[in-house]
């Protein structure tokens, strides 16, 4: 994206945020739309254990696996899933880019 709005002297318009903002906005759909279905997946699969499997996990004291990265996986897209986060960190890099520092 930086390199087509280079190409057409568009990089330090106005064009950059909105389109760093466009692009940012789209992955975070994406990804709130995979983790969504993941999360349905994997309560699919929770009520197909069926009583057997859930009463043999409960005496066992096995309960369903957890994610050991999950708070490193919550702290690293919590900003796709806050606009505000997200606004930020392109307001911060188009600002970044007309002050010549670089994220």
């Amino acid at each position: 994206m930086k390199e087509e709005l280079n190409a057409r002297n568009l990089l330090y318009s106005g064009q950059y945020g909105t389109q760093l903002r466009r692009t940012r906005d789209g992955f975070a759909r994406r990804w709130r739309d995979r983790k969504r279905a993941a999360d349905r997946k994997f309560a699919e699969l929770r009520e197909a254990e069926g009583l057997r499997v859930r009463a043999w996990r409960k005496l066992n004291r096995k309960p369903w696996p957890t994610n050991p990265d999950e708070e490193e996986l919550r702290t690293i897209t919590a900003a796709w899933d806050d606009e505000e986060r997200r606004a930020e960190a392109v307001r911060r890099e188009v600002e970044g880019l007309q002050t010549g520092s670089s994220y």
